[in-house]
């Protein structure tokens, strides 16, 4: 609820009463800033924002390095290509977050990776997957081409959750959806599917109304529950 702001006929008639009018409405509106943002909860994300995750080096780690490609059956690197083995990891990491997944208190690495085929026949986008791992134990792989987008603790019950994003592309344009996995007991989990947060037509040969949309999340967090989600999405035309 807004403050409410009384005007009297001496504060609009003198300098000090003007002064302290508008300082009057100054705070009012102060108060009402502070009480909307309040109601506005946690940010889980906002397209507009909110950057990737990439905890950590750019490029994948030894340890890394000893756990991904035995959990996908991938190559380490082009030299690895053999008989059978059908991709290889690109060196760099597409997202990487850290923090406790399974475990409370555990030191556990969500990263998401990219690979490239063997017999070097080009592949676009190239197709990618996730690994969650502890030391030099995959405790989850996931054949997805996704990214790390947010890790939030959302049920508040000592277990980070993640928002994975993709990308779709088409056209001229790009799209991008957003679903929220739990990961505890080892096993991934779809908590919620936000579905399409993102567009942009801009390179689109088809014209759009509102080519730019933009989605922001919020949340209220309740002790071992999964949040009500606060989807607010917003349009803008192309820059210019």
């Amino acid at each position: 609820m807004g403050a409410a702001v009384i005007v009297t006929d001496d504060m609009r008639s003198s300098p000090a009463g003007s002064c302290a009018l508008r300082l009057a409405v100054a705070f009012a509106c102060l108060v009402a800033s502070s009480a909307h943002a309040e109601d506005q909860g946690v940010l889980l994300f906002d397209t507009e924002m909110t950057p990737i995750a990439r905890q950590g080096q750019s490029g994948l780690s030894e340890a890394e390095l000893a756990v991904v490609p035995a959990a996908l059956g991938v190559g380490a690197s082009r030299e690895d290509c053999v008989a059978g083995v059908v991709h290889w990891l690109t060196p760099t990491v597409a997202s990487r977050a850290l923090g406790s997944f399974t475990r409370d208190g555990a030191e556990q690495a969500l990263v998401s990776v990219r690979f490239r085929r063997c017999d070097d026949v080009e592949e676009s986008p190239l197709p990618g997957a996730l690994v969650l791992y502890e030391g030099s134990e995959a405790l989850v792989s996931m054949r997805r081409r996704a990214n790390v987008y947010v890790v939030q603790d959302v049920d508040l019950d000592g277990l980070l959750e993640a928002v994975l994003i993709t990308d779709e592309f088409g056209q001229g344009s790009v799209q991008r959806y957003a679903s929220l996995w739990a990961f505890g007991g080892g096993e991934p989990r779809l908590v919620y599917d936000f579905g399409e947060v993102f567009a942009d037509y801009c390179g689109s040969y088809l014209a759009h109304d509102d080519p730019i949309t933009h989605t922001r999340v919020t949340y209220e967090p309740v002790p071992g529950e999964l949040p009500r989600f606060e989807v607010v999405s917003r349009t803008s035309p192309c820059r210019q």
